[in-house]
């Protein structure tokens, strides 16, 4: 794949690009999202034949395709100086012969009534994710098809998914009498419907399909039948109805071979009986219940017809797909986990477990209910759905076992004790989990420019950032003269420790998850980790909060000034480079980024202020179990005790919490706010509000 920026005329452009290669042009104003959008064509893409051009300057890329500069297809910002990408767009309608393929982008949430009428195929919310990056190369995809049925003068079967009944004629050339609507509706041409081979480019903004055998040869990792359903099964959730073809296919694979085998593809899927293809492929279906009903389900509007050896969907007005399933990656990991540890699948209750971790990353886990049912295996269970969740599995392309391995090794090293143990660890990553989520589906990702290595380095440490805990603190290991406090001069013990435990164990056999990795990545992972880790010593707390708060108030202005500049864009006097220039001095650099991430980090380290009443509770009477045993020791040898470390009554414990809380949740969890709009302060400053209640209950008493 190849990359090219461009903000003068001519330059960027790569005038030997093979025929195959697909041309994909990048318009936006601002050069972070550029490199956001070609970071995401680059790393995260397997394909090899892309060559993206990035412009920042509209008029350029006007100048580019009315030159006759060939792309197939067009990302553009909705809100440019000068000239909006509608405008771009309209411009592009008027002069070019052949209409290409455009994707409007935007941080507005909903402009769709601006611009279904000029025939634009999507439109996606910035920062752009890898659910875009999918249907960006199925939309490639389905232009190749295209133009292959076009050279050999074939006929081509299109499914069109659009958004509704206004955009059709625009897009399709005609007339249609019914309504075409993704995800809730999806209408299906038939052969006498085909696309004509006059204009397939003017057809190109509907075109979604692909075949069978297409899906396999791409998703290299989904080689069974069992996992090709799962696929296309999140592919009808998107709204991508497969086509005869495709279903046919399916089915016969379902109905014929080994679903845990690799599949093998013959030139005839037509042997198999009908009525037997869609009759275990129901029944595979009801087997697994975070799908619900995957086929598509008959209503008064549509049916099924069977005819000859072969499943053909008709249209009868509307096909409604109702889809109750979770999204393929859950299932995917949950399958990952069985390979590595096939034995789990062995335990008691196997189905609650898969359940449970199948709401995974989200405020309804509960870690303790897990921990109950898979006891020692919780870490590594929690690890490896997180990792290949939210896609870090796959694009740090960490070998799974290794994974799997590293994290029983992490348990091993966890000691029994009431709070910092490997539950906490657990409890830690997921939080992490929930957190980088949050994250990315906010417009920090783009201001703060988090890579896949933030997000590694981010899990990574909440794995290992308590790695060996001993139970007691800082200051126990000091007064005690313990031979780690020895060993690291007294200064964040427990914190180098868990870093040099860490990385210790990388070095294992069969333990280095990042032996494939260059040394420029290793080492800037290597250091974010030691950064994040030691941030955990709440010695450091006041330290990185005071340094966190010019970052937030940075953040602020970064905003107002961009949103300024989209305010007074096309105005009489408009400047955009002096505005360009503002927002460059108010860009976040790397140690400010850093210092986001150590908040993250310590929120993750202290997750359960948000939890449930009753699972923060838990939490609490664990810590607190933990503090007085080191406060029973310490005054045993003569140390001195901090007031967290004694035993208290009610009231006092109460009072001590709408401390903690007034100290270092609720300030932390307004920064996170803050920085992503999450949910996590609310949560916070409920469980806060809690202990206020109990503790003017007890002085009542």
């Amino acid at each position: 794949m190849t990359s090219k920026y461009s903000e003068v005329e001519g330059t960027g452009l790569d005038s030997h690009v093979e025929e195959d290669t697909y041309r994909v042009l990048v318009v936006d104003d601002d050069s972070t999202t550029l490199q956001h959008i070609e970071m995401l064509l680059t790393k995260k893409t397997q394909m090899n034949m892309v060559s993206v051009t990035c412009v920042a300057d509209p008029q350029l890329a006007v100048n580019l395709l009315q030159s006759g500069t060939p792309f197939d297809l067009v990302l553009s910002d909705m809100y440019m100086p000068n000239i909006t990408g509608l405008q771009m767009v309209e411009i592009m309608n008027s002069t070019m012969k052949h209409r290409t393929p455009v994707i409007l982008m935007s941080c507005e949430m909903d402009i769709s009534s601006t611009w279904k009428h000029l025939g634009i195929m999507h439109f996606m919310n910035k920062p752009l994710r890898v659910k875009d990056l999918h249907k960006i190369i199925e939309i490639l995809e389905a232009k190749r098809k295209l133009k292959k049925n076009k050279s050999k003068n074939a006929s081509v079967s299109c499914l069109v998914s659009m958004q509704n009944d206004d955009s059709c004629e625009t897009l399709m050339g005609g007339n249609r009498d019914s309504s075409w609507t993704t995800l809730s509706h999806t209408s299906l041409l038939s052969d006498e419907e085909s696309c004509s081979e006059e204009g397939p480019d003017q057809d190109l903004n509907g075109v979604v399909g692909r075949s069978a055998v297409a899906l396999v040869s791409y998703w290299d990792q989904m080689s069974t039948p069992l996992d090709l359903m799962l696929h296309m099964t999140d592919m009808l959730r998107q709204g991508v109805v497969p086509s005869r073809e495709e279903a046919s296919s399916m089915f016969s694979l379902l109905s014929t071979q080994d679903l845990n085998l690799p599949c093998v593809f013959q030139e005839d899927y037509g042997d198999s009986d009908p009525d037997l293809v869609l009759g275990r492929a129901r029944m595979l279906v009801g087997c697994f219940s975070p799908l619900g009903n995957a086929l598509p389900r008959q209503t008064e509007q549509s049916q099924f017809l069977m005819e000859d050896s072969d499943l053909h969907w008709r249209q009868k007005n509307t096909l409604a797909l109702t889809l109750d399933c979770a999204t393929s990656s859950e299932h995917k990991a949950i399958d990952l986990l069985l390979q590595v540890d096939p034995d789990i699948s062995s335990l008691p209750h196997w189905s609650s477990i898969e359940k449970i971790l199948c709401t995974l990353p989200t405020r309804e886990f509960q870690v303790f209910e897990l921990e109950t049912l898979v006891g020692k295996r919780v870490l590594p269970c929690v690890g490896l759905v997180v990792f290949c969740v939210l896609g870090v599995l796959e694009t740090s392309h960490l070998n799974v076992a290794t994974l799997y391995a590293y994290m029983r090794r992490v348990t091993e090293e966890m000691p029994d004790n009431d709070y910092h143990n490997h539950v906490h660890v657990a409890d830690v990553l997921h939080s992490t989990a929930l957190l980088i989520t949050q994250a990315q589906e906010s417009r920090a990702v783009i201001e703060l420019e988090l890579s896949d290595l933030d997000f590694l380095a981010l899990l990574f440490s909440a794995l290992v950032h308590d790695i060996g805990h001993p139970g007691v603190n800082n200051d126990f290991l000091q007064y005690s003269s313990h031979h780690l406090a020895i060993m690291y001069n007294d200064k964040s013990i427990l914190e180098m420790y868990h870093n040099s435990k860490a990385f210790q164990l990388l070095t294992e056999t069969n333990l280095n998850l990042f032996e494939h990795f260059d040394k420029s990545d290793y080492g800037y992972l290597r250091q974010l980790v030691i950064t994040l880790v030691g941030a955990t010593n709440m010695k450091k707390h006041f330290k990185i909060m005071t340094k966190v708060k010019g970052v937030v108030e940075k953040l602020g202005q970064l905003r107002e000034h961009k949103a300024r500049k989209v305010e007074r864009a096309g105005c009489k006097g408009f400047k955009p480079k002096w505005h360009d220039a503002v927002i460059a001095a108010h860009r976040i650099t790397p140690p400010e980024k850093s210092l986001v991430l150590c908040v993250l980090i310590k929120l993750a380290d202290l997750g359960h202020l948000r939890a449930q009443g009753d699972v923060h509770r838990r939490w609490t009477n664990c810590l607190l179990q933990e503090c007085w045993k080191q406060g029973d020791q310490m005054r045993e040898k003569g140390y001195p005790v901090s007031p967290l470390f004694e035993r208290c009554t009610p009231v006092e414990l109460a009072n001590s919490q709408v401390g903690f809380f007034q100290l270092f949740g609720i300030p932390l969890s307004s920064f996170w706010t803050r920085i992503v709009n999450s949910e996590w302060f609310e949560d916070v400053e409920r469980n806060c509000k809690m202990w206020q209640q109990e503790a003017k209950a007890e002085l009542k008493h």
